[in-house]
């Protein structure tokens, strides 16, 4: 039974986890290229757009690649399963808009 219950709260955890770096990167592709930086996070935070909880941690970070064309975005969502710290990592790519008249 101990194991079972472990293993269903490892697996929602882990569900939490990826929910909120997905939102995480919904929220990049809404924003403009300008607007994503290192602080990206605490800004969405900040601004009542993400609610996270407590036993979680966001690590965003970005490299700009391409001439300041590309910004190659990583988000780390960090959790703790029974004194064992897991996470999961997600890349992504986003592009500066460019407009022509």
């Amino acid at each position: 039974m101990a194991s079972i219950r472990n293993n269903s709260i490892e697996i929602q955890k882990s569900a939490n986890a990826m929910a909120y770096a997905t939102i995480v990167l919904e929220k990049v592709d809404e924003k403009s290229f300008n607007e994503i930086d290192e602080n990206f996070v605490n800004a969405l935070k900040t601004n009542g757009e993400i609610d996270v909880a407590n036993d979680y941690a966001i690590n965003f970070s970005t490299d700009v690649l391409e001439e300041n064309l590309i910004k190659k975005v990583v988000v780390k969502v960090v959790y703790d399963i029974n004194g064992e710290q897991k996470s999961i990592t997600i890349n992504k790519l986003k592009i500066k808009e460019i407009y022509k008249e």
